[in-house]
């Protein structure tokens, strides 16, 4: 009789246990299927082929991040804070670029200038509207307008004179006097009343590239365009950014030098160069950023044909 029931509960168990192990597979392969489709895996895959980029600019914005000297104060960024947290005084770019203090409608206030600005205008913790800090002109739900991020930079900016450093899309803000003004051969582009590009130089070798940018503000600025350069070799658009051009000035005329870095992956040849200017904070809020979409460009200027040389000759 016992054999009898022990018969019986094995035919009962088995059956369970056999479908508690497919009920196991699937969840696991499900598991490792959402890895892939919407997890980590994925995320990283889409990093795997700029990683060589990443690490170069990463040694640049370190040599700019060592050359702020020890007691300076310093706004950055919320990626670079940590690196900064010794300073006595510290602030957020987000702040200033939110116009709002965090958890709060309330409006924040522009603080009195630092000695230093550490501004990575390709940082997506930052400049993109999913972040919710970099954003144009707006209104709050009590009906307060909130000047654009673009704006609320310059106020903070235009309080005193700065010398600036920009590779890349990095820029470093030091207490000085800028960049010397100078005169071009091209024909003025006004962007609109208050905006003109007066002058673009271009100077240096196939390994690296150097911009200066005169510029002629008058009255209060309506535009704050930020730049990228765009190489094209007729088959693929490789755009370079800058970010914002001389968010510092005031009226008068201003000029500003870019040190374009070329990343590992760009590959070696002749490229036709485009300047192409945009407004950057409806751009990046509507996620129609150029060069794959015009709508929101304010100027765009040929600058010719350069030979890019080969990887091992870059700095």
């Amino acid at each position: 009789m016992r054999a009898q029931h022990l018969y019986f509960l094995l035919l009962e168990v088995f059956p369970r246990l056999r479908a508690q192990r497919i009920v196991a597979a699937a969840i696991l392969i499900a598991c490792i299927a959402a890895q892939f489709w919407a997890g980590p895996v994925l995320a990283i895959a889409r990093e795997l082929p700029t990683i060589a980029a990443q690490l170069e600019a990463r040694r640049s914005k370190v040599a700019l991040l060592a050359s702020i000297p020890p007691q300076a104060s310093v706004m950055a960024s919320q990626p670079y804070l940590s690196h900064l947290a010794k300073r006595e005084r510290l602030l957020s770019l987000h702040h200033t670029l939110k116009g709002l203090k965090t958890l709060s409608r309330t409006t924040y206030e522009t603080p009195a200038p630092t000695d230093a600005v550490f501004i990575d205008y390709a940082d997506q913790t930052t400049f993109n509207s999913s972040a919710g800090y970099y954003h144009p002109r707006m209104r709050t739900t009590d009906g307060r307008e909130v000047p654009s991020s673009d704006r609320l930079l310059h106020e903070f900016l235009r309080q005193q004179s700065w010398s600036v450093q920009s590779r890349g899309a990095v820029a470093l803000y030091l207490r000085g006097e800028g960049a010397a003004d100078f005169d071009g051969a091209m024909s003025p582009a006004p962007f609109d009343d208050t905006t003109t590009l007066r002058a673009v130089q271009i100077a240096g070798d196939g390994a690296q590239l150097r911009l200066r940018l005169a510029w002629e503000f008058s009255g209060e600025r309506q535009r704050f365009p930020w730049m990228m350069l765009v190489l094209d070799d007729g088959r693929t658009l490789h755009p370079l950014l800058k970010g914002a051009c001389a968010p510092e000035a005031g009226a008068g005329r201003w000029s500003e030098e870019w040190t374009v870095e070329f990343p590992a992956s760009l590959p070696a040849g002749e490229y036709a160069l485009h300047a192409i200017f945009y407004d950057a904070s409806k751009a990046l809020w509507h996620r129609k950023l150029p060069p794959g979409d015009d709508t929101y460009i304010l100027h765009r200027l040929e600058l010719g044909r350069r030979r890019i040389a080969p990887i091992d000759s870059r700095p």
